[in-house]
Formats: C-alpha cells, sequence, structure tokens
C-alpha cells in the first residue's frame, strides 16, 4: 500500500510511476518471479481514484497498440530486439481490500541488494548486484536467504515449504 499526501503529489502522479515501473502486460509476473502474487493490480479507495485508474489503463492499452514494448526476454535469447506481439495490459484494477504486509525478508529490498532508495537517488537500480566479491542477481540473492531459513527451520523441528517470496493466497497491496 503507498501512502501518499495528495497536497504534495498526486494519484496521478503515482500512477506515473506505477506505469513506468512495472510491466503490465505480464499476467501474474514480474521480472524473474511468477505466481498470481505478482500480478499486477491497482487497489482503489475511492470513486475517484477508481475512475482516475480505469482512464490510465485505457490510455496505456491505446500506447501500447500504437506503440508495442520489447519483450526482452527474447530480445536477449535471440540477441536481436523483438517487440511484444498482441500487447494488452492485464493489470487488475479492484476495490481496496485489506492490505497485508509482505515478511520482513521482503522490506527493504533496495536497501537488502545495495542500492539506495532515497528519494532522487542518481544511482541506476540494476537486476546484479554485489554481494561479497561476487555479482549476483535478486533470484540468487532471495534463494541463498530462503535456503538458509529452511535450514534454520529444519534445525528448529519445523518443516518450510517455501516459494520465493510468495504471499498467502488473496493478500495484496495497493496503490
Amino acid at each position: 500500500m503507498v501512502y501518499f499526501d495528495p497536497l504534495k503529489v498526486t494519484y496521478l502522479d503515482l500512477l506515473e510511476v506505477y506505469f513506468a515501473t512495472i510491466d503490465v502486460t505480464l499476467l501474474n509476473r514480474q521480472g524473474l518471479y511468477e505466481g498470481t502474487q505478482y500480478r499486477s493490480g491497482l487497489y482503489y479507495h475511492t470513486e475517484t481514484q477508481r475512475l482516475q485508474a480505469e482512464e490510465a489503463l485505457l490510455l496505456v492499452q491505446q500506447q501500447l497498440s500504437v506503440r508495442p514494448i520489447l519483450d526482452w526476454e527474447r530480445s536477449i535469447t535471440e540477441e536481436v530486439p523483438v517487440v511484444k506481439e498482441n500487447c494488452t495490459v492485464v493489470t487488475e484494477l479492484l476495490p481496496n481490500a485489506t492490505f497485508w504486509p509482505a515478511e520482513e525478508r521482503h522490506q527493504q529490498y533496495l536497501e537488502k541488494l545495495g542500492f539506495s532508495s532515497e528519494k532522487g537517488a542518481q544511482e541506476p537500480v540494476t537486476s546484479k548486484f554485489k554481494l561479497g566479491d561476487e555479482m549476483v542477481g535478486a533470484a540468487d540473492f532471495w534463494e541463498e536467504e530462503e535456503e538458509e531459513e529452511e535450514e534454520e527451520e529444519e534445525e528448529e523441528g519445523g518443516g518450510g515449504v517455501g516459494g520465493r517470496g510468495r504471499a498467502k493466497e488473496g493478500k495484496r497491496g495497493s496503490l
């Protein structure tokens, strides 16, 4: 959930950042992570927010039909730029429900990867980061952390069923 002061930033400003950050064409997925907990969604609190989000989603869909986006995975595999075909916005728009914060290990994500989350930070965020003397990807980092947690649970006599960043079904944040 994003708390904001509408006197300092508008809901439309937040939507602009959201659409610049999230790939709204990926169903139940963001980057390396897959599952319904990674779905793209906007969860409104007021009728005005619903209308603004609805209008923004329509505008993004119109833009995608005129100017499709790159399919990064295929572009890397094929080593040439590949445009996504049939770009469709799959972001869900629903009334806000109960907000469930992520587990502690998912809090302050950027700081844990060695990046700054300070407003106006000039340092670029990349998919690789330095862990000790080795450059690793975020997926490697979370796998290692999850393996450590599972080992700790086994030592304590508990059994761990894991999934990288898996939230309980139906839990979601909101914008």
